[in-house]
C-alpha cells in the first residue's frame, strides 16, 4: 500500500511540474523519489545520507528466527544478565543489545549447556565467577517475550527474575571514513523486569495474556504472595 501511494504521489508531482514551472513541485518531487529508498527501520538515500525512522518489525516466531530462546542458535544467557542489571542498582541501565555481534563475543564468554525440562529447555552459561540460566515462558499477543532467569555470583544466593523483552531486526551504519555500509542486526530490547528474590521456589506460567506468579514455597525468597499480571 505504501508503494502504491508513493507511485500515485510521483505521478501527481510530475503533472504538477508540467503545469507549474516553479520550485515547489520540484521539491515535492524529490521528496517523493526519496520515499522509494526507505525501509521499515532505517532509510538510506544515496551513498552518504543515513536517516532513521522509528518503525521496526518485531519477531514473534522463534522457531524460524536466527537467534532463539528455544532452539539453536540460543541467545547467550549473559546478554539477559546484562539486561537485568546489578541487584544493587535501581532502574534500567542497559535497555538493548545487538545480539548479532554479541552472542559469541568475548564479553559473554562461558561454557553453555542445555538442559531439557518440562516445557522449554533451560540454557545456562557458566564462568569462574558463577552462572546464569534462563527458561522461556511464552510470547504475548503484541510480541513481548517472557523469560525466567536465575543467576549466581559464586555465593549461596540464586536470584530469580522475570524479563519482558522484544526481538527485532534493524539496520546500522558502518563507516571506515571513506565508504559506508548498511548492515542488518538482531536486537533484543528490555521492556520490563519483575524480581522474584533469592532462591525463589514457585511456578511461573503465561496463558491467554495472563502471567501468573505463585508464592514461594521456600523460606528465603522475598516473594511471599502470588501475583497475576496481564501482558498483552
Amino acid at each position: 500500500m505504501y508503494r502504491i501511494f508513493n507511485y500515485l504521489a510521483l505521478i501527481g508531482c510530475i503533472v504538477w511540474l508540467l503545469l507549474d514551472k516553479s520550485p515547489e513541485p520540484v521539491v515535492v518531487l524529490l521528496l517523493t523519489i526519496a520515499g522509494f529508498f526507505r525501509d521499515d527501520i532505517h532509510g538510506v538515500i544515496g551513498k552518504n545520507i543515513f536517516t532513521l525512522t522509528p518503525k521496526n518489525q518485531l519477531i514473534r516466531d522463534l522457531e524460524s528466527a536466527r537467534y532463539s530462546f528455544i532452539n539453536p542458535e540460543f541467545i547467550n544467557p549473559g546478554i539477559l544478565e546484562d539486561l537485568s542489571g546489578w541487584i544493587s542498582d535501581h532502574g534500567d541501565q542497559i535497555v538493548s543489545i545487538n545480539i548479532t555481534e554479541s552472542n559469541k563475543s568475548n564479553r559473554y564468554h562461558g561454557t553453555t549447556t542445555i538442559e531439557e525440562s518440562d516445557g522449554y529447555p533451560i540454557v545456562t552459561s557458566s564462568t569462574e565467577e558463577g552462572w546464569v540460566s534462563y527458561q522461556y515462558i511464552g510470547c504475548s499477543f503484541s510480541g513481548v517475550h517472557i523469560i525466567q532467569t536465575w543467576r549466581n555470583g559464586g555465593g549461596s544466593g540464586i536470584f530469580t527474575n522475570i524479563l519482558l523483552v522484544t526481538l527485532s531486526l534493524d539496520s546500522s551504519l558502518e563507516s571506515n571514513g571513506t565508504s559506508h555500509t548498511k548492515n542488518s542486526r538482531f536486537v533484543i530490547k528490555l521492556v520490563g523486569s519483575m524480581p522474584l528474590g533469592d532462591r525463589y521456589q514457585g511456578n511461573v506460567k503465561y496463558k491467554y495474556g495472563l502471567l501468573s506468579i505463585s508464592s514461594c514455597r521456600g523460606m528465603r525468597s522475598l516473594r511471599k504472595t502470588g501475583a497475576r499480571v496481564f501482558v498483552l
